[in-house]
């Protein structure tokens, strides 16, 4: 017979070691009014070094407005090499109008050989006015590598420069496919 959820959270409280408070954390934080509960978990489970933890713990402080806490979580997260840290670094710090730091993690996370550090990276330089030919590089990139949503976002950064229509109804069209022709009607 399986065992109840409370019957698993008390075998977890019973042996607290940094593994077991992140488990506990996780099984607490999808409940709302559990939430401060994990949050202590995670902290507790960060303070020991555990895998995943500092960035867990960043992100629930994040999530519930502590955005100074969830930083200096995040911010050591980063220094481990952890590449979902870093993008979440890159994010807060793009929230806080910081987008030069904001563009350091991305291109960190790139570096690092992580895709997304390239959507994060031309999104960002997307939104910063002087810097669409960076944006269009690193959508290109994105494009090359077969990301399909990168014709779309490339496409949306054409829309506006002069002399560029056809080539923004190409990627359109290869994005939409046949959709896209037979709406043009």
């Amino acid at each position: 017979m399986p065992r109840t959820d409370a019957e698993i959270e008390e075998d977890l409280r019973r042996n607290l070691t940094p593994a077991t408070c992140l488990a506990l954390a996780h099984r607490l934080a999808p409940q709302p009014l559990r939430r401060f509960e994990a949050e202590h978990y995670f902290r507790r489970a960060a303070e020991q070094n555990q895998q995943g933890a500092l960035e867990l713990a960043g992100f629930l402080l994040d999530w519930t407005d502590r955005t100074a806490e969830a930083e200096v979580y995040i911010q050591r997260a980063a220094t481990t090499g952890d590449t979902h840290a870093l993008l979440m670094l890159g994010q807060l710090r793009d929230r806080q109008g910081r987008p030069t730091e904001a563009e350091e993690a991305y291109l960190r996370v790139h570096e690092s050989g992580d895709p997304n550090g390239a959507t994060y990276l031309a999104r960002l330089l997307s939104a910063i006015p002087g810097r669409e030919p960076d944006a269009e590089r690193w959508h290109r990139l994105r494009v090359v590598r077969g990301d399909q949503d990168a014709m779309h976002d490339l496409a949306m950064l054409l829309e506006d420069q002069p002399g560029r229509a056809t080539e923004r109804e190409d990627l359109l069209r290869r994005y939409w496919g046949n959709a896209y022709v037979e709406g043009q009607d």
